[in-house]
Formats: C-alpha cells, structure tokens, sequence
C-alpha cells in the first residue's frame, strides 16, 4: 500500500491544508485531506474505482458536537475533472496531483456555502 503525506495552504479562500494521504486499497485509490476554513475543519475524500459507480468526490464539514463528519458538497464522479480517471487500481502508485483539481473545486463549493451562510 502506497502512502504520501504534506501540508501546505491551499487558494480556495485561505484554506489550510493540514493533511493529506493516497492510498489504494479495495481495489480503489483513495485521496483524503483534512483542511481548516475559517475555523472550520473541512475533510475531502475522493475514492476512484475501475467502476464509476463506485467512485465519488465529496466534502465534509466536521461538527464537533456530535463528532461527526456531515456531508457538505460533492462533484457527481461522470463530470470529475479528474486525472485521476486514467488511474487504475493495478498502478503501483499514483501522485497526489492526480487528485488536486477535484480537491480544489470541492474546496471552492465548501467555501462558496460557508461564506454565504456566514451572511445569512
């Protein structure tokens, strides 16, 4: 099983990227980052499959009181931008640049939502 490791800022609106690792595992690559947004901690998973169906690429903000991950936005996997569509499970590693677009875009979502309920 391949893993990597960073932190680094992202541009979606200064969010942070505290975490990240790429793994295969049940014949998937999965990509998962923790970042922090305006206080808030935001976590993304995208899981690509040799089926679609079983792929997805979603955004989760963390409610403390309840310890859980709640379901924030998500990119319907047949209009990912994915480079990651090229990646098959047989790979014995994939970079995390493969991922970054789709992370991007789901950050983007998250602190289109935030901001607006901030607002409101």
């Amino acid at each position: 099983m391949a893993a990597t490791k960073t932190a680094r800022k992202t541009s979606a609106n200064v969010s942070k990227k505290l975490s990240s690792e790429t793994r295969n595992t049940n014949q998937s690559w999965f990509y998962e980052s923790i970042h922090q947004h305006c206080g808030e901690a935001l976590r993304v998973e995208i899981r690509v499959n040799a089926y679609a169906n079983q792929s997805h690429a979603t955004i989760e903000i963390y409610n403390p009181t309840a310890k859980a991950w709640n379901p924030l936005a998500s990119i319907p996997f047949d209009a990912a931008h994915y480079e990651a569509n090229r990646v098959v499970y047989v790979l014995q590693s994939v970079s995390e640049s493969a991922f970054l677009r789709d992370e991007q875009r789901l950050l983007a979502k998250a602190a289109l939502i935030l901001n607006h309920a901030r607002k409101a």
